[in-house]
């Protein structure tokens, strides 16, 4: 490891340290916005460090580091230089969404989440880091905690559903003492989660939280507003600082409980979309083809439609770009798709454009 990539790793252990020291100060004096803004920088350096170890450069031409969704989107889909960089599960990818998004709204704005949130936010990136340190570093957590440090939290987690019910129940409460501001602040953060559960797009407007207050008063309830947040569970198995967490989306499905032998042959599941498709889905097909060398771009786009690259979920989607726009877009993953294709003699671009051209 190269001394700049050192430098990340050791500011994302150290960010890690002072969350454990934020979460289990003995005064809520900045408490959970400092949590979560060090969780989030304890992260985001962590996943610079794997990629910048991995030969990517990260730094743009303006000077600037790559932004934290690229990062994740390379671990979720790899680089097409270093497609061994794809080792987190796209519900793993999300949940890293979902605390950056609460990062924001902590660093931007202001932000107020029950107990309970802020310890699931903290148990579950804790648990991220523990085992990305594990598969690129061969490290743990527990080698930059002093024995003395106690767990993250003793107290247990309740069922996700209850505590975003709780949350929505303060909510009300607020509003029927005519506390429309601080009711704001508390839904801004619900509302933050629901965007990264059902595809959001940046944070809402003070009207869209003012209209779904006005919604609330009138007597819709979770379900009917946040239909995402009220239908995920986890379950935990809180033996040590690293947590397995199980989450699935609730249709009438038990909560799984997760013994250690399990957990270690399950990768962490989120019931989680992404939040933003061109995070993950980030070439157009003329990127794409810019990537193939030695092919045209006609020739490509035949290719991706010859191995059904194009309608493969994993590869391709349909993105929305604008209210009456949308474009095909691929991740990193169908670039080496591609190149292994074309260097095994599985695909023959003049073969891929006679059968799935333009004119076929």
């Amino acid at each position: 490891m190269s001394a700049s990539e050192s430098l990340f790793k050791d500011a994302a252990t150290d960010s890690i340290q002072l969350v454990v020291e934020l979460f289990n100060r003995p005064h809520d004096t900045g408490r959970d916005c400092a949590t979560l803004i060090l969780l989030n920088h304890s992260l985001e350096m962590l996943l610079k460090s794997i990629v910048k170890d991995h030969g990517v450069d990260i730094r743009k031409d303006n000077g600037h580091t790559i932004k934290f969704s690229d990062c994740i989107n390379y671990l979720e889909n790899g680089h097409h230089d270093a497609p061994e960089l794809a080792v987190l599960s796209e519900d793993q990818a999300v949940t890293l969404y979902d605390i950056s998004s609460q990062r924001n709204e902590a660093t931007h704005g202001v932000i107020n989440i029950s107990e309970q949130r802020l310890h699931g936010f903290a148990r579950s990136g804790l648990t991220i880091f523990d085992e990305l340190l594990g598969e690129f570093y061969d490290e743990s957590v527990g080698d930059y905690l002093p024995d003395r440090v106690l767990p993250l939290s003793a107290m247990p987690l309740k069922r996700l559903d209850i505590i975003y019910q709780e949350e929505f129940d303060t909510v009300q409460e607020l509003l029927e003492q005519g506390a429309e501001e601080a009711a704001k602040v508390k839904l801004r953060s619900i509302e933050a989660s629901e965007r990264t559960l059902e595809d959001g797009d940046g944070p809402a407007t003070d009207e869209e939280l003012e209209d779904k207050l006005s919604r609330i008063e009138e007597g819709d309830d979770l379900s009917e507003l946040y239909p995402g947040v009220s239908s995920v569970q986890f379950s935990v198995d809180s033996d040590g600082p690293t947590v397995k967490v199980k989450m699935t989306r609730n249709e009438g499905m038990p909560v799984m409980e997760i013994t250690e032998e399990d957990a270690e042959e399950l990768e962490y599941v989120v019931g989680y979309r992404e939040v933003n498709p061109l995070d993950r889905y980030s070439l157009s097909i003329t990127k794409l083809a810019s990537h193939i060398d030695g092919v045209t771009y006609p020739k490509v786009w035949a290719i991706v439609r010859k191995l059904d690259i194009h309608g493969n979920p994993e590869y391709h989607k349909n993105v929305r770009t604008s209210d009456s726009q949308t474009q095909d877009r691929y991740t990193d993953r169908a670039i080496t798709v591609i190149r292994d294709a074309l260097d095994n003699g599985d695909v023959d671009p003049e073969e891929a454009w006679e059968t799935h051209g333009y004119h076929s």
